[in-house]
């Protein structure tokens, strides 16, 4: 799965755009994909501007993968206990 890809899933499953920013962004509170020296980083930037690495890549499609399973998680979980954080 590419960047693109990803986006459009995400979408599709109802994300808000602003939760994930996939061209190294620093959003607060967002996911994020950073590419550097052929690895793809993914990281967690929290409301205070905080950078937590959550895991490192050599490929993007696995990057993808592992933020899509991120975004599909915890869409399952708000379902599961009505909640809508993601929108």
């Amino acid at each position: 799965m590419n960047k693109e890809e990803l986006k459009n899933k995400l979408l599709t499953l109802g994300i808000n755009q602003n939760r994930f920013f996939l061209e190294g962004e620093l959003k607060l509170d967002s996911i994020v994909l950073f590419a550097s020296n052929n690895k793809y980083i993914v990281s967690y930037v929290d409301e205070k501007g905080m950078v937590d690495q959550l895991k490192t890549f050599a490929l993007q499609d696995e990057a993808c993968l592992f933020i899509y399973k991120l975004f599909l998680d915890a869409r399952e979980t708000e379902i599961k206990f009505n909640i809508n954080t993601l929108e």
